[in-house]
Order: C-alpha cells, then sequence, then structure tokens
C-alpha cells in the first residue's frame, strides 16, 4: 500500500502533483527523511560564483545554446499562475529575450503555481518544453534561431498530448494525478519523458508513437509504514543509459535500453533535476532538506560525481530547480524562489 497526497504540492512548493509522503506531516522526522545512504562530503563554496541573471518569473529549466553568434541560455519561466509562462532566452551578456509565450499556468488552491517546467533538445534541432498543467509536450523550431526575431505564444506551436495517452495505460486514475515534467533524447531523436506523478517513463519516438518505456518501483519510507512513490524528477542519456532522479527516495535510477533498472544509486535529498558535463559525470540539483512542513529555504545543493567522488559543489542555494553545464568547470542553477540564474564553478 502507497499513499498519494496531492497536498505534497504544497509541501515541496514545487510542481509535483502526484507523490506520497507520511499521511501526518508532524510524525516525519526531518533527520530520518533522507535514504539511506553514504552522506555527501562537506561543500566547496568559491568566492567567483556569482548571480548571472536576476528578475526571472519563478525559472525553472535551462538549457545551454551555442550556434554561430547565438551564444546563451533558454529558460523556463513558469509565470504567476495567470497562463503566462514563457520560454525567454538569455545571452551571455545578461540581454533576455522572449521566446515563447502564454503556456498555461495555474495557481493550485493551495497558492503555489505550476505550469511548464523543463526542456530538452536533440541536437539542437528542437527546443520542447514540458508542462504539467496542459499534459503536452511542446515542440519550437531552432533552426536559424534569432532571439531578436521575436517571440511565438505557445499555442501557435506543435504540441503533443502526452497526459492523454498516460491515462489510456491506466498509469493513473485521473488527469490531476499526472505531471509531465522532464524530458530527454537519444540519439535517434526519440524522447524519453518523465511524468512525475504517474512515476513512469514515456518513450515518444521520432514519428511520434507512445509506450511506456519504465514504470518506477516504490521506494522505502524512512519513518516507517507503507513505501513512498519515488516522484521522479531529471533525467539524463549518456549514448548506453538513461538515468532518472527522484525527488522522495534521493536515488539516481540507471536504466537500460529495456527499461530495466541496471544500477540504484541512494545518499541524495530532494533531487528535483539531473544534467550531463562534458566529461560524461552527472550534476544533481536537490531542492532542499526536509523538515516538518517540506523543503527548508536555502538548503537547496548542487551535487555531482568528481574524479574524488561524490562531491557537493555548492550548498545553501534558495529552491534551486534546474541545471545546465557551462563550458568544462561552470554550471547556471536557477532558483524557482529568487527568479535568479547562478554561475557555480565545479572544481
Amino acid at each position: 500500500m502507497r499513499f498519494t497526497t496531492l497536498s505534497c504540492v504544497a509541501i515541496m512548493l514545487f510542481f509535483i502533483t502526484s507523490c506520497q509522503f507520511n499521511q501526518n506531516l508532524d510524525e516525519v522526522n526531518p533527520a530520518v527523511v533522507q535514504t539511506k545512504g553514504t552522506a555527501l562530503p562537506s561543500t566547496i563554496q568559491h568566492p567567483t560564483n556569482s548571480i548571472f541573471a536576476s528578475g526571472l518569473n519563478s525559472p525553472t529549466g535551462i538549457f545551454r545554446y551555442q550556434r554561430g553568434n547565438v551564444d546563451g541560455f533558454f529558460v523556463v519561466e513558469t509565470g504567476t499562475g495567470n497562463n503566462d509562462g514563457r520560454v525567454i532566452f538569455i545571452r551571455q551578456d545578461g540581454t533576455k529575450f522572449p521566446v515563447i509565450t502564454d503556456f498555461p499556468s495555474r495557481v493550485r488552491p493551495d497558492g503555489n503555481i505550476e505550469g511548464a517546467t523543463h526542456m530538452g533538445s536533440p541536437f539542437g534541432v528542437h527546443l520542447w518544453i514540458a508542462n504539467g498543467v496542459s499534459g503536452l509536450i511542446y515542440r519550437y523550431d531552432l533552426i536559424g534561431f534569432n532571439p531578436e526575431n521575436g517571440p511565438v505564444k505557445a499555442s501557435e506551436i506543435f504540441s503533443d498530448d502526452i497526459r492523454a495517452f498516460v491515462l489510456k495505460s491506466g498509469l493513473v486514475n485521473d488527469a490531476s494525478e499526472s505531471n509531465i515534467y522532464n524530458l530527454t533524447f537519444d540519439f535517434r531523436f526519440n524522447a524519453y519523458i518523465v511524468d512525475s506523478g504517474a512515476n513512469a517513463i514515456i518513450k515518444r519516438s521520432l514519428h511520434g508513437e507512445l509506450s511506456v518505456f519504465a514504470k518506477l518501483p516504490s521506494v522505502p519510507n524512512p519513518s516507517g509504514g507503507d513505501d513512498l512513490e519515488p516522484v521522479p524528477t531529471g533525467i539524463v542519456y549518456d549514448g548506453r543509459y538513461w538515468y532518472v532522479s527522484t525527488f522522495l527516495g534521493g536515488q539516481v535510477i540507471q536504466l537500460d535500453y529495456r527499461g530495466k533498472i541496471v544500477n540504484t544509486q541512494s545518499g541524495y535529498t530532494g533531487l528535483v533535476d539531473l544534467a550531463r558535463r562534458p566529461n560524461g559525470k552527472l550534476l544533481g540539483v536537490q531542492f532542499g532538506e526536509l523538515g516538518q512542513f517540506g523543503p527548508l529555504p536555502n538548503t537547496g545543493a548542487l551535487v555531482g560525481e568528481t574524479t574524488q567522488g561524490p562531491q557537493t559543489f555548492a550548498s545553501g542555494l534558495n529552491f534551486p530547480s534546474g541545471a545546465t553545464p557551462f563550458g568544462s568547470n561552470q554550471a547556471m542553477v536557477t532558483s524557482l524562489r529568487d527568479g535568479t540564474i547562478t554561475r557555480i564553478d565545479l572544481q
């Protein structure tokens, strides 16, 4: 038996619309919420870490883009909940350009906002954006992209209804239990889409055929009692395996081409995104340490692997929500709460 409580959205100040937690939060011991495993080493705080951009409207996903003279970052802004989510492009000099506007977004009864979240791009040909409100993924053509050409509306570009397939497949019983959250691509342009509410990975072929790639198993409840759903969040592909992060259980799950689990690495806390560095090492975004009423402010972290083993590259982050590598030794990390992007050194 597993719990299903939509109140987890309020707990996480995030966009995960179907997750499990203890029915009585007062019974949760924050000290043991983290999955059992080896704790990550102490933080490296570089004096060169700096704010790259500010004044953003609930930023989540971030994607590095460099073609010709166009060099910068695509960023998803979830918005204020009034169908005003958008994707913007920020040049290296900090200049911002709206690219796609009017993504569906809404304010939940608990006061939190949900909408567009993360992006993926197969070889820089298209930009795909996941949206947990509409249940769609949206495709934006990057051929000849120029940020100065002006924005288009989300309703004007191609989209595909992933939630309808999730419902038809019986992975959830109600549309509110599905949350199309993140995606990545293999070398054949097949998309692998994270539904964090259904705890599943959906495969979309180049030609649009949909199938269930993986259904993730529950994780032990560190407070005892019934198991928890893992709530998958980030996903990356390295040419052979897929790696999926989970919010609950603090895991990075390795999947093979059949969607079968090859390995599971634990010891993380509240992972909400994954990224892959040029050297093949993974970066993980930890949203925050779990307290009695959910994640605590200014307890997020950027973690990853180095030649010396697991490392915390930066801690004390305020609800970080997305990351992308920048060069070989830096990363850009968004803050959902602060509306900023921070440049973090990885040395």
